[in-house]
């Protein structure tokens, strides 16, 4: 089988941006059991005709994505994504006037949250308004049966040396657990 993943570049003031590290990390971490690939996203506009290349280039029986979410507290599956395009207008224009305002993923995301052990996770119906639901959302409009997307968590640490707030990941544990699950799962 073959699985892609990927994940986003620097995400507003967030340099590192731990989805992509995830995202390798998967790639590299199930090369033995899978045929695995992996791309890193640009945060922009761009980002959905970059994957597209991508999946049609590589053939994958599914594609994972990975992303960021601050605030929230667990690994979140992601269900639903909605047709907005991204903006820092608050404008609800549709990526897609003509297809639904949401579509869901059609992958059992309950066998594969069952699958994940030893780090919090949940199922999420609001993939968010930005890069992450705009990629979602065309995934599951032209990919239906092999997308999935998930939110990672993502916390602040003060960092005393730079006086400033650093983003804080424990990258290694979510990629090895999320790893088990997506050998059980496909």
């Amino acid at each position: 089988m073959k699985i892609l993943f990927f994940g986003f570049g620097r995400f507003q003031k967030i340099r590192k941006n731990p989805s992509s590290k995830i995202a390798k990390d998967l790639a590299r971490l199930l090369e033995k059991s899978f045929e695995t690939d992996s791309i890193i996203l640009p945060s922009s506009a761009s980002c959905w005709k970059i994957l597209e290349k991508k999946i049609r280039q590589f053939k994958p029986e599914a594609i994972i994505g990975f992303g960021i979410a601050s605030g929230r507290a667990s690994v979140c599956i992601e269900r639903i994504a909605l047709n907005l395009k991204p903006s820092r207008k608050k404008s609800l224009e549709r990526i897609s006037p003509k297809k639904p305002l949401a579509l869901e993923a059609r992958l059992d995301i309950e066998k594969l949250l069952k699958a994940v052990k030893g780090i919090p996770t949940r199922i999420s119906y609001y993939a968010g308004t930005s890069y992450c639901n705009f990629v979602y959302y065309n995934l599951l409009a032209n990919f239906p049966k092999k997308s999935i997307f998930v939110h990672i968590p993502l916390t602040f640490r003060k960092d005393r040396i730079a006086k400033a707030q650093k983003p804080e990941v424990d990258s290694k544990r979510i990629s090895n657990a999320l790893k088990k699950a997506i050998i059980k799962t496909f």
